[in-house]
């Protein structure tokens, strides 16, 4: 009988411990429940936001605050982040605003201020400048950046506070796998303004530097080239050391080949100056 009850409150306390873990679970699912539909909440709420007729800057701003994480999220059923809501809603703006100014009609444009002040939060970064924040930020799509580059185009020669970066270095830093998008980028940047490409940062590095460093392809070193063709003089010395890094990132000569074919002409003088030195040398020999 002593055997038997022990069992027996055996048997019961397994059945409690899983009684508990079964409520545990049952706990568990109702907050993930729960946490689901909160987040589905949060972006139709933010969806609503972006898309009432009246731009509700106030909710977004609010919003962000609160779940940051909304910024990257997939708030359409299509597949569209936040700020590719928002780029499509400003291109009709802006152009809505064209329209009426050229038709000398008066249209309010304090909605397309919020749009921009919204579109700033919508980022994946913080700078101190507005083309800065947009050229440094990895979720802002092509079409955005081209409002952007005409909007704040008196801001592409202004260095960054922090770290004396332009518009053109940030573009550079921002993405390391090249795409025909970003190149397309890039080239945006440099067209608005060939000085950039020119000056260098608090770190003393060239926007060309950046693209070596960061493996950006033929096309991207060769406008770079081409909008400063002196630093194939600053950097002919180190082709070795430019060579090792191109290698190292990408395992191509790109840019050591469009290095080259910018400086044909030094590599004719240097020739014509070995040919003579082993002429000299090889007189004295005799």
């Amino acid at each position: 009988p002593g055997g038997l009850s022990t069992y027996w409150i055996a048997v019961s306390l397994v059945a409690v411990a899983i009684g508990h873990k079964k409520s545990s679970r049952r706990a568990a699912s109702r907050v993930a429940r729960i946490t689901m539909t909160t987040t589905e909440h949060q972006k139709m709420l933010l969806v609503e936001a972006l898309e009432s007729r009246d731009f509700l800057h106030e909710a977004i701003e609010t919003l962000i605050a609160k779940y940051p994480s909304l910024r990257d999220e997939f708030v359409s059923h299509d597949g569209r982040r936040p700020l590719d809501l928002l780029s499509e809603r400003m291109i009709m703006r802006s152009e809505r605003l064209k329209y009426s100014k050229s038709m000398q009609m008066t249209d309010d444009d304090n909605t397309l201020e919020e749009m921009w002040k919204s579109a700033r939060l919508l980022t994946s970064s913080n700078k101190s400048l507005e083309l800065h924040t947009f050229c440094s930020s990895t979720n802002v799509p092509m079409s955005l950046l081209d409002l952007a580059l005409k909007r704040y185009e008196c801001q592409l020669l202004q260095p960054d506070a922090t770290d004396g970066n332009l518009p053109l270095h940030l573009v550079l830093l921002n993405i390391y796998e090249s795409t025909d998008d970003d190149d397309i980028s890039v080239l945006d940047v440099l067209q608005k303004c060939k000085r950039a490409a020119s000056v260098r940062n608090m770190e003393s590095k060239l926007p060309f530097d950046l693209a070596v460093s960061n493996g950006w392809n033929q096309r991207v070193i060769w406008m770079l080239l081409e909008a400063y063709p002196d630093v194939c003089t600053q950097y002919f010395e180190v082709l070795p050391e430019i060579l090792y890094e191109s290698l190292k990132r990408t395992n191509k000569l790109d840019t050591v080949f469009s290095m080259l074919l910018c400086n044909v002409d030094r590599l004719a003088e240097q020739k014509k100056s070995l040919v003579s030195s082993a002429a000299r040398v090889h007189g004295l020999s005799k």
